[in-house]
């Protein structure tokens, strides 16, 4: 076979397909991160609602706000670690969220840096850091095309994962205050992640 009929053969071929089993990995680390949250929440203590088995709107309503970040962030952290894939819908959702998050975070000025509120956002960041590792582990075997960015969508994956676990201690029900103290949580979790991701994933 001559080289140009090689050539041509080959792009006509179609395009391989990234591997897909790190999806299941991904969420079996962000699985572990949400039973990491809740164990710590089961020390710290559940909320009255969770004890009663009767979670009340503001339980319910962390809780899905978390996993809907977890899960637009690891589909952002999977794409992005996956060259030749169409992703920029998934980036702009993972940077939406980053700016709802941000804007949520400076609503009421500069946070006290003490506080219930710099307690929550604390335990927040340090529930964050066991799923962030497991997921930079398992991000560290595909090929980041932008190793910052997938960092950054780790560490926001990872948050919500742990937001998730906490939200059935945490006693605030005030919108301000969750959006502000969580949101101020996911961002330092996902600029830990970034410059992390930058040296972890770059290849």
């Amino acid at each position: 076979m001559r080289t140009e009929d090689l050539i041509r053969q080959l792009s006509r071929a179609p395009a391989p397909r990234p591997d897909g089993s790190p999806t299941v990995a991904l969420m079996m680390a962000l699985g572990l991160g949400v039973v990491i949250a809740a164990l710590s929440a089961a020390y710290l203590g559940f909320r009255g609602d969770v004890r009663a088995f009767a979670p009340d709107d503001a339980t319910l309503i962390k809780v899905l706000g978390a996993f809907a970040v977890m899960i637009a962030a690891g589909s952002a952290a999977l794409r992005l670690s996956a060259p030749g894939t169409s992703n920029i819908w998934r980036v702009l959702a993972c940077l939406s969220l980053l700016g709802v998050m941000a804007a949520g975070a400076l609503q009421s000025g500069l946070p006290p840096l003490s506080g219930p509120g710099a307690e929550t956002a604390s335990r927040l960041v340090v529930l964050s850091v066991p799923g962030l590792v497991l997921c930079l582990v398992i991000l560290r075997k595909r090929a980041a095309v932008s190793p910052a960015l997938t960092g950054a969508s780790a560490g926001l994956m990872a948050a919500g994962s742990a937001a998730i676990g906490y939200a059935l201690h945490c006693p605030a029900e005030v919108a301000g205050f969750i959006a502000q103290w969580y949101g101020l949580a996911a961002l330092v979790s996902a600029a830990l992640g970034a410059v992390l991701g930058r040296h972890v994933l770059a290849w």
